[in-house]
């Protein structure tokens, strides 16, 4: 009886610290989303202003493909990597503020060492400059802007119209951007949330931690819910990732998983080597926690 008792004070306890931690780390997400959104349109609106200015203001009766070329290259220098230093500021700055948010949470006071200063370089330089905008967004942007001009030049309209049908067609993919960046922002606080608890952990010098979600929705956070982790294996993940040299070694360490590949993964039982901190998917609600010395049994 005793054991059942322990048992659901401890699951008690993590809910209630997951439930009041939760509208922080929440809020720190949703302010992330709407520094990034707005920087975002102001940014896209005055790229495309600039854009359709060009393609209109030419002599020639239709747009040409060397006209697209030009425009095509603009944008993708005004809306791609680039974009990550007129994001720096803001982005360090809750970078940060999550990075000491988990140490705090921990009951550690935060003071830089070599691993921390390591940490958040790769949290910026790495994990969202190169991989999230310079890699995955940049590419994706290149792809569309390609695709869009081919069909303009496909429809064979005059200037006015080919810019107009340009204009309307890369609004469309503006809009649906618009859920990159509200996903970006979640995998920013979370990454940025468990590396500090990593650090955290190893400076309190705690062993085991355990994978807690109190609605888990996505198989895998509920594959993951309630598993102990030896910290060691959280850091050797982070490690890991500091020394990772491109986006394709991201996801080969830290991957995201579909429902049916967690399925898979039940069915099998035993956690993966390579699964280690959240985050398990896209806006995964999965955090890590201090595991009881009485929870820590049968590690996989």
């Amino acid at each position: 009886m005793n054991n059942h008792i322990e048992d659901c004070i401890h699951e008690i306890n993590d809910i209630m610290a997951l439930i009041t931690k939760g509208n922080k780390w929440d809020g720190l997400a949703s302010r992330m989303t709407k520094l990034l959104l707005q920087k975002w349109n102001d940014e896209q609106k005055e790229a495309l202003r600039d854009a359709i200015r060009f393609l209109t203001s030419q002599k020639t009766v239709q747009i040409t493909k060397e006209e697209f070329d030009i425009v095509r290259q603009d944008l993708e220098s005004k809306l791609g990597a680039n974009l990550a230093e007129i994001f720096r500021k803001d982005i360090k700055k809750i970078q940060l503020e999550g990075y000491k948010k988990a140490h705090t949470e921990i009951g550690i006071d935060f003071e830089f060492n070599t691993v921390d200063k390591r940490s958040l370089s790769w949290l910026f330089e790495k994990d969202i400059k190169q991989f999230w905008i310079g890699e995955s967004y940049t590419e994706e942007l290149n792809t569309k802007l390609n695709k869009i001009a081919a069909n303009v030049m496909k429809a064979g309209l005059g200037r006015a119209e080919g810019a107009l049908l340009f204009k309307a067609e890369l609004g469309t993919q503006f809009e649906r951007t618009n859920n990159y960046w509200e996903l970006m922002s979640d995998h920013i606080v979370t990454r940025a949330r468990e590396f500090g608890r990593t650090s955290a952990y190893e400076k309190a010098n705690v062993n085991y931690i355990k994978i807690v979600n109190p609605k888990p929705v996505a198989e895998i956070c509920k594959f993951m819910n309630g598993k102990i982790i030896p910290v060691a294996k959280a850091i050797e993940q982070r490690d890991k990732l500091l020394k990772a040299k491109s986006v394709d070694q991201v996801k080969k360490i830290a991957p995201w998983y579909s429902d049916k590949q967690a399925l898979a993964l039940a069915a099998k039982g035993g956690i993966p080597k390579n699964i280690g901190l959240p985050p398990y998917h896209g806006r995964c609600k999965s955090t890590s926690v201090i595991a009881y010395p009485d929870e820590v049994f049968n590690i996989e």
